[in-house]
């Protein structure tokens, strides 16, 4: 495989553990026309490992027509939180901002989907779901609240 993609490893461990999935995502899309290659050289066709039933499901999704389209969208609707993520995960307080980043996540999600509203919202819902029962705290509302960045009081 290394010989096909320029000697670089497919799985791209993230500095945190939730980017990793979103790295070798993008990291596949980038070498899917490398990755084709391989699969129909004589060396991979001479290879135990293409006889295997696991690996014959990856060609055939490698070569299905729609896998990098829908790799790019799984990339493209991720990507903005991926950054909340990071933002997060850092080793700075993000408190105070984690509202308005979770709403310009959404904003660049709705943006990718502008044509079609049911497709934006059930990914909203699904976000939704997740920020009403793990990150919603009273404590990130007051932070948002009290950033001066966000909210000018003139008391």
């Amino acid at each position: 495989m290394r010989e096909h993609i320029d000697g670089k490893d497919l799985v791209r461990s993230g500095v945190t553990r939730f980017a990793t999935n979103f790295f070798t995502l993008q990291s596949i899309l980038a070498t899917l026309p490398n990755l084709k290659r391989m699969f129909v050289s004589e060396r991979w066709m001479g290879s135990p490992y293409a006889t295997k039933l696991e690996a014959k499901k990856v060609v055939v999704a490698i070569f299905d027509f729609n896998f990098a389209k829908m790799v790019e969208e799984i990339i493209n609707v991720s990507e903005p939180l991926v950054r909340v993520l990071q933002m997060v995960d850092g080793d700075h307080n993000s408190m105070g901002y984690l509202y308005e980043a979770m709403d310009k996540a959404k904003e660049a999600i709705q943006h990718l989907y502008a044509s079609n509203k049911t497709k934006y919202e059930l990914i909203w819902h699904i976000i939704d779901l997740r920020w009403n029962h793990q990150l919603h705290q009273h404590i990130h509302a007051v932070a948002y609240f009290l950033n001066p960045k966000f909210f000018n009081p003139r008391v």
